[in-house]
């Protein structure tokens, strides 16, 4: 029976540390000095060789090279180009590279918020980097793993995320089992609440629920709204308070649209804020308000027109006719952008408050493309071609 016991323990020893060989970091970060000078910018021993540049001048990226993108965030994106594909390189508004991820651009990467971004293709390989191209790893937080779905979306996880708070799970095996905990932290990396089977409950109840400025959220139609702080680290147990508290920040970003009127989440399903009884035959689409602001776009015979709605139902500026067809819309900072289509063309419009800023066309010569438009800026990518191009509202380049 010794010698059993001393064979599997041998063995799980092997095992442990083939496993610890095998976990390579899969981010590196390279400098962009010219100086050769190394410093190390992670939370750890150093063994992410992170690098900070500041050296932007000697170092802007060349847009004719760029292949993909994420989004502009707080200043910052990430960009790919055709030289190196299997890197992301953090530029700012003026195409200087900040430092470079050996990590391949795409929708694992949200872009920053609250100072953070994260890379990874599922929870169970996700990573935290922030500006200055520091990288923090979930071992670094107490955990095994950093609860973000990088890759879906719509998932609660990456609202949860964008609110500013995130989940780190810990799984802890002992000779009776495992246990999993999860911990809540914050943007500074703050730890808000500590490891505990609990919170991990949490996490797993609100796995596919929605999140509203910082809350989970869970509806089932019927039965009164469950909501999970993360600042107490409790579920809401007066819920009337709650809703008078989340109404006071900022009350449309509740409201939806369906039918023939503007809904509060948290009011009358019954009596709408907003009655668009009177566009009935023309209605098109209603976006969801933003900072007190939505587009809505109307369909009449065979033509589409656009306008942006304030929250006492009034437009601020008479519905202005498209150019193509098939809208879709996208705000940033007060404006909007609307995509349209004719034949092969793209064509891209933005408006304010006060009316359309500007429009460019683009022939996409029957290829696909790819677009998106925040923190004031367009990003419009010919996919097939690997062809992308940044613009301001205006539509003259970014750089």
């Amino acid at each position: 029976m010794k010698k059993i016991l001393s064979f599997l323990l041998a063995l799980a020893m092997l095992l442990g540390a083939l496993a610890l060989s095998a976990c390579g970091d899969p981010i590196e970060i390279t400098d962009n000095d010219d100086d050769g000078e190394n410093t190390d910018g992670g939370n750890n021993d150093g063994d992410n060789n992170s690098n900070n540049s500041n050296n932007g001048n000697k170092n802007k990226i060349d847009m004719t090279k760029i292949t993909d993108m994420v989004p502009y965030r707080e200043g910052l994106a990430f960009a790919e180009i055709n030289d190196d594909i299997s890197k992301s390189y953090c530029i700012d508004k003026e195409g200087k590279i900040l430092f470079t991820l050996d990590i391949k651009v795409g929708l694992e990467n949200l872009g920053f918020y609250n100072g953070i971004a994260i890379f990874g293709g599922s929870a169970e390989s996700v990573w935290i980097c922030d500006k200055e191209g520091k990288i923090t790893k979930p071992e670094d937080l107490g955990g095994d793993t950093i609860l973000i779905e990088p890759s879906l979306q719509s998932h609660a996880s990456n609202e949860f995320f964008r609110s500013g708070y995130f989940f780190v799970k810990k799984t802890t095996t002992t000779f009776s089992g495992s246990k999993d905990e999860a911990a809540i932290y914050n943007h500074k990396l703050e730890k808000l609440h500590d490891f505990s089977e609990e919170l991990y409950r949490i996490y797993e109840e609100f796995l596919v629920s929605a999140c509203y400025g910082g809350y989970l959220y869970e509806y089932n139609g019927y039965d009164e709204p469950t909501v999970f702080d993360p600042i107490s680290g409790k579920k809401v147990t007066d819920f009337s308070k709650f809703l008078e508290d989340l109404k006071l920040k900022n009350p449309s970003d509740m409201w939806y649209w369906e039918g023939d009127g503007v809904y509060d989440m948290l009011g009358s399903s019954e009596t709408p804020v907003i009655d668009m009884s009177k566009y009935s035959e023309t209605l098109y689409y209603i976006d969801d308000f933003k900072d007190g602001m939505a587009g809505v776009t109307f369909e009449s015979a065979d033509k589409f027109f656009f306008t942006i709605m304030k929250e006492d139902g009034s437009f601020c500026f008479e519905p202005v006719e498209l150019s193509g067809s098939s809208p879709n819309v996208k705000y940033s900072n007060g404006k909007f952008m609307v995509t349209t289509s004719k034949i092969y063309d793209y064509i891209f419009e933005t408006f304010d408050a006060k009316g359309k800023i500007a429009s460019l066309t683009v022939d996409t010569e029957g290829k696909f493309m790819g677009f998106d438009f925040s923190d004031d800026v367009a990003i419009v990518n010919h996919i097939m071609k690997d062809d992308v191009k940044i613009y301001k509202t205006d539509f003259t380049l970014l750089f």
